[in-house]
């Protein structure tokens, strides 16, 4: 798994095994998907890190009386669809 962020100090902090949560019992699943080999973090997709899922995770701002703003959603997603297509036409 691939965790892909735009926040290059959360990335580096995760990547030192380091959280910017606390959960208990995540700093040793971290370590273990880290050790393994099964997860990494990066600020960039590649073509090495496409797979069958991509799961987009965003922050959705609330608007005044309530609703939601789905602007950072979109931008999000359309963002890392043209990446995955132009990682998917490198390999």
């Amino acid at each position: 798994m691939v965790v892909v962020d735009t926040d290059s100090a959360r990335i580096e902090t995760l990547n030192a095994g380091g959280l910017p949560i606390q959960e208990a019992g995540l700093e040793a699943l971290l370590s273990e998907g880290v050790c393994s080999g099964n997860l990494r973090f990066a600020v960039e997709i590649d073509a090495d890190d496409l797979g069958d899922f991509l799961f987009v995770a965003v922050g959705t701002p609330m608007a005044y009386g309530g609703g939601l703003i789905f602007g950072t959603c979109a931008r999000s997603s359309t963002r890392f669809s043209n990446r995955t297509a132009r990682a998917a036409s490198w390999s």
